[in-house]
C-alpha cells in the first residue's frame, strides 16, 4: 500500500496571517465550505416533499421540512462548524433559527454557526455539541481531536451505543479502534459542515446506523455556494498550535456547481514529547441540480498521525504529577524502567513506555441523488464507499516469551487496522394530504482486518514509530470481519386537527450477519448474527397554542456485535469453544420512553423532557489484566440489563438582537440491574452506577453583539463520575470556563469581509480528569492504579484571521 510522508509546515505568529496562508497552499489542496446551517423559524408553514427536493433553494428544516432561501453568496455566510465570517446583518438573522426541534415527536436539538464562536476553529463538532442538554463530550486535547482521549456520553450510553451518520451515511461508534466507519475529524473537515442535529434517546426511524441504542447525532455537509468565491483562515496558539484552511467555490453554472477545500493541521501535545500532532484534508463537493432534482458527490482524503497522549492512574498523578506522560526523549530512563531500575517515583514498569503514535489513512465518497417522481412520489438514494488504513505503534516496557519468541522489554507492539467499505441506501416517500409515507431500505458490506504484531526492540526514535521497514518477531493476534448489514423501514406521519397534531409511527428491520476468520495467534473464526424484523417507533406532538406543544414517544432499537478488538469474536479459537459458540448470545437491544415540553416565543425558548431506557443485554469488554500496556485477551460478559432515567431542560433567551444566554440543565441515573458471574465468581454491580455517566451536567453560554463586536463566554459543569463497575473509585466534578471575541471588519478592498477572533479554553487552568476509557471496564480498583483517565488540557489561547474573497 503507497505511504504518504506528511511534512509540518512551520509557521511563525511574526509571520502575517496572510503569508502564512500562501505558504501552506503548496500544501492544501484548493477548498471550499458553504453556508451557515439555516432552518426556518416555528410559525413557518410545512411544504411539499417535492419542495423539499429542490435543493438549490436551500436548506431544509428537519424538523417543519419548511424550506429555507440560502444567504446570499456575497452576504458571506459562514460555515456552521468554522470560523464565522458573516456580515452583522448575516448574524441577526440567526435569531430567528430554531434549534430546539419544533415539531418533532422526539427530543432533537441542532447545533447553529453562532454555537460555534466560542471554540477555536477545527475543533471537533463533538466538542460543540456539550452545550445541549445531557451531553458530556470529553477528550484529553483542547480542539477534541485526538482519537484516542475522546469519549462522548449520552442519558448514560456512551460512545460505542450512539448513532453516527454523514449526510445518511453511518460513521460507526466513536471509539479509536472503530472498525465499521471512521470518526467525523477524518470525514470531514469541520468548516464543511452545515450544521448539526441530536437526537437524544429515540433517533429517526429512518437513521441508517447499527449502533443508535441511545440517540443519534447527524452531521451535514455545506453545498457548494451559488456564486464564485473564495476563503481562507489561518489560527495560530498554544502549543505550537498552527492550522491553515482554504476553500474555492465555483459558483453555479447551468446548474452545476462545487467546492474544492483544504485544510493543514499541526501542534504539539500539551504535555509529554515534542513530536507534532499533525494532519492534512482535502474535501470536494460537486452538486448538479436539474429541474426539481439534485445530484452531488462529496469526496474526502484525509492523513492523521498523533503522538496518543496515554491513559492515566489516579496513583500516576499523585505519584507522578498532572502532565505525566512518555518517557521519550529519554531513551536511558525508558530502559531502566524496563528492567526494573525505577527513578523519580517511578514504582513500576506500567506507569509509562517510552513512545506510543497512531497514523490513519481515509478515503470517504458519498454519492446522492434527490428526485421527484410523478404521483407526488420522491426518490432518494446514496451510494458510499470507505477506505482506511491505520496503525498504532507503542513500545512495549515488558518482556515477552510464548511458544514460539522470547523478546527483550522495549520491543514495538504494533496493530494494524484496514476497513474496506461500500454500502446503497434508497428512500422512496409518497405523500396524500395529510399523510406522508417513507419506506427505506440499506445494504453493507464491510471487510476489515485487525491484526496485533510484535517487532523487536529497534532502539529509540527520534520520530513517528515506523514499522514499515521492519520484519515482525511474531503476529499475535489477527482476525478477518466480513459484515452484511440489510436493513428495511416504513413510516407515517400523520397531520390531524389542521396541523396541530402529529403523529409518527413505523418499524424497521435489521439484520447484521458478521463472519470472523481468525489470521493469527489461534484467534477465533466464527460467526454472530443480530436480527430482528420488528423494531418498532411511535410518537406524536401536539401544539397547545402558538408558543406551546407537547411531544411524547417510543422506541426500540438493536445493535449490531462489535467489529475488530471489542468484538465477542476476538477471542482465542478456544475460548469461543469453550462458550459453545456463543450459541445463547443476545444482540442489546433498548427500549426508550420520553415526553417532554416545547416552548418558543419572540424573547425566549424552552424545553422539559423525562426519559426511561431499559438497556437490555448489555455485552461489555471486561479486561482481564490491568494496565494500558498489558498484552492479554479480553473477556465479554452479559451484564444483564441497565436502566437509564433522567430529565432534561433548556432555557435560551434572546431579549433583543444583542444579547443571547443558553442554558442546559440535566439529571441522569443509570444503574446496573443485577449482577453478572465470571470465572465462577458473582460480581456485585446491581443497583451501582454505569461507568463514566455523569449525573448532573450544566452548562451556560452568555453572548453579547454589537456592531462589528462578539463576545462569548461559556461555563460547564460536569458531576462525579465513576471509573469501576462497583463504584470503588471515582474522579470529582468540576467547572470549566471558555471565552472568545470577534470582530468583523466587513468589506476591505477587494476583500468581501475580514473576521478576527480569540479564543481561550479552561480560564482558570483547571486540572481535572477528562475522558474516562470505558471501552474495556473493570470491576474494581482499590489500590486506584487503573489507567483509564485522561488529564484535560490546561489553559490555551488561539487567534484566528478568516478573510473571504
Amino acid at each position: 500500500m503507497k505511504t504518504f510522508e506528511m511534512r509540518p509546515i512551520r509557521l511563525h505568529l511574526r509571520h502575517s496571517p496572510y503569508r502564512a496562508i500562501m505558504c501552506s497552499l503548496p500544501v492544501l489542496i484548493a477548498c471550499l465550505n458553504a453556508n451557515a446551517q439555516e432552518s426556518p423559524g416555528p410559525e413557518a408553514k410545512a411544504v411539499s416533499p417535492q419542495q423539499k427536493n429542490v435543493a438549490s433553494s436551500g436548506a431544509t428544516n428537519p424538523a417543519t421540512e419548511d424550506v429555507v432561501k440560502p444567504a446570499k453568496a456575497d452576504g458571506g455566510a459562514g460555515s456552521a462548524m468554522g470560523t464565522p465570517a458573516q456580515a452583522p446583518s448575516a448574524v441577526k438573522t440567526l435569531s430567528t433559527v430554531s434549534v430546539i426541534g419544533v415539531g418533532e415527536t422526539r427530543q432533537v436539538q441542532r447545533v447553529t454557526a453562532e454555537d460555534v464562536k466560542t471554540y477555536t476553529p477545527g475543533v471537533n463538532p463533538m466538542r460543540v455539541l456539550e452545550k445541549l442538554p445531557g451531553v458530556n463530550f470529553q477528550s484529553g486535547d483542547p480542539l477534541g481531536r485526538e482519537e484516542n482521549g475522546e469519549r462522548l456520553t449520552l442519558r448514560g450510553f456512551d460512545n460505542l451505543h450512539l448513532g453516527y451518520t454523514l449526510d445518511g451515511v453511518t460513521l460507526g461508534t466513536l471509539d479509536s479502534g472503530n472498525m465499521q466507519g471512521l470518526n467525523i475529524m477524518r470525514a470531514i473537515i469541520p468548516d464543511n459542515l452545515k450544521g448539526t442535529e441530536l437526537a437524544e434517546g429515540v433517533g429517526s426511524i429512518g437513521t441508517f446506523s447499527t449502533s443508535n441504542l441511545g440517540g443519534t447525532v447527524q452531521f451535514t455537509s455545506s453545498d457548494p455556494d451559488k456564486t464564485y468565491g473564495f476563503r481562507t483562515s489561518a489560527t495560530f496558539g498554544s502549543h505550537d498550535l498552527m492550522r491553515q484552511y482554504v476553500r474555492v467555490d465555483t459558483g453555479e453554472y447551468d446548474g452545476l456547481s462545487a467546492y474544492f477545500s483544504g485544510e493543514n493541521y499541526y501542534t504539539h501535545a500539551w504535555k509529554g514529547t515534542d513530536l507534532p500532532d499533525m494532519s492534512q484534508a482535502f474535501n470536494g463537493k460537486v452538486n448538479y441540480n436539474f429541474g426539481e432534482n439534485q445530484v452531488s458527490v462529496f469526496f474526502s482524503r484525509s492523513i492523521h498521525k498523533e503522538d496518543s497522549l496515554p491513559y492515566v492512574s489516579q496513583d500516576i498523578v499523585n505519584r507522578l504529577g498532572y502532565d505525566w506522560s512518555y518517557y521519550a526523549p529519554d531513551w536511558t530512563r525508558a530502559q531502566n524502567a524496563a528492567n526494573g531500575i525505577y527513578t523519580g517515583g517511578v514504582t513500576s514498569a506500567s506507569d509509562a513506555n517510552y513512545l506510543g503514535t497512531t497514523s490513519r489513512q481515509d478515503s470517504l465518497l458519498i454519492a446522492n441523488g434527490t428526485f421527484t417522481l410523478p404521483a407526488n412520489l420522491g426518490l432518494t438514494t446514496t451510494f458510499y464507499h470507505q477506505d482506511t488504513s491505520g496503525w498504532g505503534n507503542a513500545y512495549y516496557p515488558f518482556a515477552y516469551a510464548d511458544a514460539n519468541i522470547s523478546l527483550a522489554p522495549n520491543s514495538i507492539r504494533s496493530s494494524k487496522y484496514l476497513i474496506d467499505r461500500t454500502g446503497g441506501q434508497a428512500t422512496l416517500s409518497y405523500d396524500t394530504g395529510i399523510n406522508h409515507f417513507e419506506t427505506g431500505v440499506w445494504y453493507e458490506v464491510n471487510k476489515a482486518t485487525f491484526t496485533q504484531s510484535l517487532y523487536p526492540n529497534p532502539g529509540p526514535t527520534s520520530g513517528y514509530i515506523d514499522v514499515a521497514d521492519l520484519a515482525p518477531a511474531e503476529t499475535i493476534k489477527g482476525q478477518f470481519n466480513r459484515v452484511l448489514t440489510r436493513e428495511f423501514y416504513l413510516r407515517d406521519s400523520l397531520m390531524l386537527d389542521q396541523g396541530r397534531l402529529k403523529v409518527d409511527g413505523g418499524f424497521k428491520s435489521l439484520d447484521i450477519s458478521q463472519t470472523a476468520t481468525g489470521l493469527a495467534g489461534g484467534f477465533a473464526s466464527g460467526g454472530l448474527t443480530a436480527r430482528d424484523g420488528f423494531l418498532p417507533q411511535i410518537g406524536a406532538t401536539f401544539k397547545l397554542d402558538t408558543h406551546d406543544e407537547v411531544f411524547a414517544g417510543y422506541s426500540e432499537n438493536m445493535a449490531a456485535y462489535e467489529v475488530g478488538p471489542t468484538s465477542p469474536l476476538f477471542i482465542p479459537q478456544t475460548a469461543l469453544t469453550a462458550a459453545n459458540n456463543y450459541a445463547n448470545l443476545q444482540p442489546e437491544k433498548s427500549n426508550t420512553f420520553e415526553a417532554g415540553l416545547r416552548r418558543y416565543t419572540s424573547a425566549y425558548d424552552a424545553t422539559l423532557v423525562g426519559y426511561f431506557t431499559r438497556f437490555k443485554d448489555r455485552q461489555l469488554a471486561i479486561a482481564s489484566c490491568s494496565g494500558q500496556f498489558a498484552i492479554c485477551n479480553t473477556q465479554f460478559a452479559n451484564v444483564g440489563s441497565v436502566t437509564s432515567k433522567g430529565v432534561e431542560a433548556s432555557f435560551s433567551w434572546h431579549p433583543d438582537s444583542h444579547w443571547k444566554w443558553d442554558n442546559s440543565l440535566s439529571y441522569n441515573d443509570s444503574r446496573y440491574d443485577s449482577n453478572y458471574t465470571t470465572g465462577g465468581a458473582v460480581i456485585p454491580i446491581s443497583g451501582k452506577r454505569v461507568v463514566g455517566a455523569a449525573p448532573v451536567i450544566l452548562s451556560s453560554t452568555v453572548e453579547y453583539t454589537r456592531n462589528q463586536w462578539d463576545f462569548h463566554l461559556q461555563g460547564n459543569f460536569l458531576s462525579r463520575r465513576v471509573v469501576t463497575m462497583e463504584n470503588d473509585e471515582s474522579v470529582p466534578s468540576f467547572w470549566l470556563f471558555n471565552a472568545s471575541a470577534g470582530y468583523d471588519f466587513g468589506k476591505m478592498a477587494f476583500v468581501k469581509d475580514t473576521y478576527l477572533s480569540f479564543n481561550i479554553t479552561n480560564i482558570f487552568n483547571k486540572q481535572y480528569y477528562a475522558a474516562i476509557n470505558s471501552d474495556t471496564v473493570y470491576p474494581n480498583d482499590p489500590t486506584k492504579t487503573l489507567q483509564v483517565l485522561q488529564g484535560g488540557a490546561p489553559r490555551t489561547v488561539s487567534v484566528t484571521l478568516s478573510a473571504r474573497f
